[in-house]
């Protein structure tokens, strides 16, 4: 089914959420200017406070918006703001650490416009160390965290990403959102992303938000990113580790309810604890137990919040 679109506007809006990774946006503003060269395009970058240099030179290029935050409103209020300034029909969600391969842009357009029931799809993606990897992942569960941070290898699969279709778009319960693209109708139908989650998650429950609404997500095998990842989290502390956690017990209290969210939280807690008490004291040991406290305040006090002061 072929979408109608109105040739005034541009076709699709890339959205770039950035802080502190100039170089790597720039390599990522360079992938996207050579695929859009088949579609009409804007691309908008959302400087969520960065405190580091200044925008590469690549974002003074005609038909890239700039938009700027003082502080970093987290990776949820950043793509929000990029989507109220969009004029695309489908909105491109990229990561500043992530550069187009030939063609991605594409595909994905194609994925969406065979499949009147799909969302969004999203591009597998390639790592540094080597190999493709699916953006595809499982719904979390109450102990699958737990489980994951347990150290025993027949226990730790259920977040593993699912295997990479080789032809077509598969159907994933949920896909990351490095290099995602989704119809802006879809996106504010749901009222896009939950500003609650301010550095992961945001994506899972966007797509659970999604399904409920019996849209569908998933990957195509014929659009492909390099993903450098953790541009912008490498150097900033703690912060994003207890975020990660700050969001998976939201959601998991968001999807299954109190008592999931009570089981989450004792699991995750006793597992975090026996690995940050292990021996020997190691310097990786003694990180672990240096994040352990602020863990456990997270997980125990109502209304905890992470701090991101001087990420």
């Amino acid at each position: 089914m072929t979408q109608v679109h109105d040739r005034t506007r541009p076709l699709v809006t890339v959205v770039i959420p950035y802080c502190n990774t100039p170089d790597r946006l720039a390599s990522s503003l360079d992938s996207v200017a050579k695929e859009c060269v088949e579609c009409t395009c804007e691309v908008i970058v959302v400087d969520n406070g960065s405190t580091i240099g200044c925008l590469p030179r690549a974002t003074q290029r005609g038909g890239v918006k700039i938009l700027r935050n003082a502080t970093n409103l987290g990776f949820a209020t950043a793509c929000n703001q990029g989507a109220a300034a969009a004029e695309g029909s489908f909105l491109f969600f990229l990561n500043s650490d992530a550069e187009l391969l030939g063609g991605c842009l594409p595909a994905l357009l194609a994925a969406l416009d065979a499949d009147a029931g799909l969302a969004a799809t999203a591009a597998l993606e390639t790592w540094p160390e080597g190999g493709v990897v699916s953006p595809g992942r499982r719904f979390l569960g109450a102990f699958d965290q737990a489980l994951g941070l347990s150290g025993i290898p027949w226990l730790r699969h259920a977040r593993d990403p699912m295997t990479p279709p080789t032809s077509g778009v598969a159907e994933a319960p949920w896909v990351k959102a490095a290099a995602l693209l989704i119809r802006a109708s879809a996106f504010h139908a749901v009222g896009g992303f939950d500003e609650g989650f301010f550095f992961y998650e945001e994506d899972e429950d966007f797509c659970w938000r999604l399904r409920r609404r019996g849209w569908r997500v998933g990957v195509s095998s014929d659009a492909v990113v390099r993903h450098a990842g953790g541009g912008s989290a490498t150097s900033a502390g703690d912060w994003p580790l207890l975020s990660l956690y700050a969001g998976q017990l939201r959601f998991v209290r968001r999807r299954m309810g109190m008592a999931a969210s009570l089981a989450y939280r004792i699991s995750v807690a006793a597992v975090a604890s026996c690995k940050a008490l292990a021996r020997p004291i190691d310097a990786a040991a003694s990180t672990r137990r240096s994040t352990l406290r602020p863990l456990l305040r997270l997980l125990w006090l109502p209304g905890a919040k992470v701090s991101t002061t001087g990420a």
